[in-house]
């Protein structure tokens, strides 16, 4: 194949001089075979296509192929927003730490791969590093509050607790309020800890909340005193430590801390509050096998519910009262305050706590030997266990309900044992196995049978 000489030499001596459009400099470049005409007029064709196209610039051609982050980062430096910047590489750093760390965020998605979120931090952090210039630092903590509010989702933690902490440092800063923000960085750090499970934490930032609004008239945008809001808070985590230690078999450590969350509690002057906190702490007592010490709280308690016309927690508190007396021996007493939180609990709908007072009674009943009584109120606690599918007391109360009409049937059989004349020994033997009614005749009373020594139900 032989290139046209000629047709080069004739290109070249008929150039004109001056500026060469593009077009020109692609029909002046050797051509390695002859274009036809149609193969000449596409070329024509593609190159008025690309003269027609704007011209971009370097920024304008990275934007196609640059991630959505680097770009994001540049402008934030070509802004002047190095703080921001720094804060935005550092997250997604620690993130990919936290996720080599942990094997259960192992698969969450890249911090830097979500460009909605990163949108969203950029936008107030920018906002927080402008005010912190013009130290406008209250405008700057509400920017970072934003944020950690923001962030509420499960996989989002991590973010919000950053942006707590971030916002105690720059609560430090604010010197209009007379500390008034600085104590409300700590009660956020406090709850994000506490939602963390880091109980112990908690308790300390809490307490330093407490301690820098005692003796303030600060009030939320509530319009709740934060000393209240800080013994309110105190009193919850106090519990939920107790509650922790008692799983832990910690009980004298569970019981120091139900104090203190009843002490906190009383300082907040809510009864609601202070009686919940005094039934938890009567139960520890109770728990402890002191009833002497857990009846007056618990009676407070029920106060408290009647006061507040509380049918479930009357319920609660009755049941609660008809331990401590069967601890202490108190038969009777028991008896009329586990008849109460029946009551009460068939009042208020509580179908479970309906069942566990019928469940506790027929416990009463079944060992005073008053069987009749034991199978009515175990019979009804089965038939609700059953109906809610309560599997953890469906079977208690099965083998409960067997067990008393097992007993009440005994009891029948003794009553004719000792009186033989009734019908003939052989067909006692025959009921022994066939278990059928033929002998049921009027009870016999107990006393004639055993003497005065048996115990009768209350009237």
């Amino acid at each position: 194949m032989t290139l046209d000489l000629d047709h080069d030499k004739r290109l070249s001596h008929g150039a004109v001089t001056g500026s060469i459009s593009p077009k020109t400099k692609i029909l002046l470049q050797p051509l390695n075979v002859p274009l036809s005409k149609q193969e000449r007029q596409l070329l024509m064709e593609q190159l008025n296509l690309r003269e027609q196209l704007p011209l971009m610039s370097r920024k304008e051609t990275a934007n196609f192929w640059k991630t959505s982050k680097h770009l994001m980062c540049v402008e934030l430096l070509s802004q002047g927003f190095h703080q921001s910047f720094d804060e935005i590489f550092n997250l997604i750093q620690k993130q990919k730490r936290l996720n080599t760390e942990n094997l259960e965020t192992a698969n969450q998605i890249f911090l830097e791969d979500e460009m909605e979120k990163l949108e969203v931090i950029r936008t107030y952090l920018t906002e927080a590093e402008a005010a912190t210039r013009k130290e406008d630092y209250r405008k700057a903590y509400d920017a970072r509050l934003w944020l950690a509010n923001y962030f509420t989702c499960k996989d989002d933690k991590w973010l919000s607790d950053h942006f707590h902490q971030t916002c105690l440092e720059v609560s430090r800063l604010v010197r209009t309020d007379g500390g008034k923000t600085y104590a409300e960085g700590f009660c956020n750090i406090a709850l994000s800890l506490k939602d963390s499970g880091e109980y112990f934490k908690a308790m300390e930032n809490m307490e330093k909340y407490y301690h820098l609004t005692t003796d303030k008239d600060w009030v939320s945008n509530n319009n709740v005193n934060l000393n209240t809001q800080a013994t309110l808070h105190l009193c919850d985590i106090y519990t939920i430590i107790a509650n922790n230690m008692e799983k832990n078999l910690r009980s004298d450590s569970s019981l120091q801390y139900l104090l203190k969350a009843h002490e906190k509690a009383v300082e907040s002057k809510d009864n609601k509050i202070i009686g919940e906190a005094v039934y938890k702490l009567g139960l520890a007592y109770l728990k402890a096998e002191e009833p002497d010490v857990a009846l007056p709280r618990l009676k407070e308690f029920l106060d408290v519910t009647e006061r507040y016309e509380d049918i479930e927690g009357m319920g609660r508190a009755a049941e609660a009262i008809a331990r401590a007396y069967q601890l202490k021996g108190n038969t009777e007493a028991c008896i009329n305050y586990l008849k109460f939180a029946v009551d009460t609990a068939e009042k208020s709908g509580q179908q479970k706590a309906y069942s566990n007072a019928c469940h506790h009674l027929g416990c009463i009943y079944n060992s005073l030997c008053m069987h009749s009584h034991a199978v009515e109120y175990f019979n009804k606690a089965y038939n609700i266990s059953r109906a809610l599918n309560d599997t953890s007391s469906l079977n208690a109360n099965r083998v409960h309900f067997g067990i008393s009409l097992a007993h009440k049937m005994n009891e029948a059989y003794i009553c004719h044992l000792y009186a033989p004349l009734l019908k003939p020994d052989n067909s006692l033997l025959k009921w022994k196995c066939f278990r059928t009614e033929e002998f049921a005749v009027e009870e016999f009373s107990k006393t004639a049978l055993f003497g005065n020594g048996s115990t009768d139900g209350p009237n």
